[in-house]
């Protein structure tokens, strides 16, 4: 029988961690973390930009990516706080982009 509170507890804490970088990213935050999810989702490495369009968790244009790339902020004490917090804890199982788990 699988771990349900296991399970739950983990996605909990990827749900905190999404809110929290969510909230690093000042300007252009919607499609920062678009391309945040979409890196992360990517079957390889992304070799450039236009190649996250291709990744079925970023639904933007090319163009949005690069005017997300060039005019984005990210608050970057408020950033590297957020990632403190997680590093000392392991990445929760939830923290997959297929759909089955």
């Amino acid at each position: 029988m699988p771990d349900r509170d296991g399970r739950h507890e983990a996605l909990r804490e990827l749900k905190e961690f999404r809110a929290d970088l969510r909230a690093c990213l000042t300007r252009w935050g919607d499609a920062l973390f678009e391309i945040t999810d979409a890196v992360l989702c990517s079957e390889g490495p992304v070799r450039n930009l236009a190649e996250l369009t291709l990744v079925p968790e970023h639904v933007r244009s090319h163009g949005s990516v690069q005017r997300a790339v060039n005019n984005g902020r990210i608050d970057v004490d408020r950033l590297h706080w957020s990632s403190r917090c997680v590093t000392s804890r392991a990445v929760p199982a939830a923290a997959s982009c297929s759909p089955s788990t």
